[in-house]
């Protein structure tokens, strides 16, 4: 265990391995697993690293948990500094951006090359899709935090408006309605029409 995983995080992992070894109760582990999931992140670092516990067993969390999971980034946004704002919320994208590479070339990838090569079922190849689903989604949600962020420069202006571009973020939903308002302002504010 390193000294920069959070001590709830290290205690589900702790509890995941002592239950995996016949050496914890099936009641105990999840425990854990709900005490890591009431556990609130402080940090952008620390969320990625709940997010990756959660679906460190190969399942994705379930729609309300990723709920809370969503909530708990834009809150880590919303409490920095307002100057510290844009940084927290583009470090939380990063973050979940590369989480879910990594996730998708360790995991999803080398599970199709298993598959391939007749060492993997296709339950399995279907439960590592699902899981980076909700990698997935985790980004969708890091990248919105990221467009409602107001934006401290026309470079992070400019960022923005590629980054929805390049997701494809601006369709017709709200979230992507909320993020156009947040942009607007910003021009508005930049320009100083506001």
């Amino acid at each position: 265990m390193t000294s920069n995983i959070p001590s709830a995080v290290a205690t589900y992992f702790a509890a995941e391995e002592a239950h995996d070894q016949n050496r914890l109760s099936g009641d105990d582990y999840i425990a854990a697993l709900r005490d890591l999931d009431a556990w609130q992140p402080a940090t952008p670092r620390d969320f990625v690293h709940k997010f990756i516990a959660m679906c460190n067993d190969g399942n994705p969390p379930n729609h309300e948990r990723l709920q809370r999971l969503i909530e708990e980034a834009r809150a880590i946004v919303a409490i920095a500094p307002a100057p510290d704002r844009w940084t927290a919320a583009f470090q939380a994208e990063q973050e979940a951006r590369e989480a879910a590479e990594r996730f998708h070339v360790e995991t999803v990838q080398r599970t199709y090359r298993a598959y391939d090569a007749g060492e993997a079922s296709w339950d399995e190849v279907t439960a590592a899709e699902e899981t980076y689903g909700s990698f997935s989604s985790a980004l969708y949600g890091a990248v919105g935090a990221l467009l409602e962020t107001a934006a401290p420069s026309w470079w992070a202006v400019a960022k923005k408006l590629r980054m929805g571009c390049e997701e494809g973020y601006f369709d017709a939903s709200d979230e992507a309605h909320k993020a156009l308002q947040a942009i607007l302002a910003d021009v508005e504010r930049l320009s100083g029409e506001a």
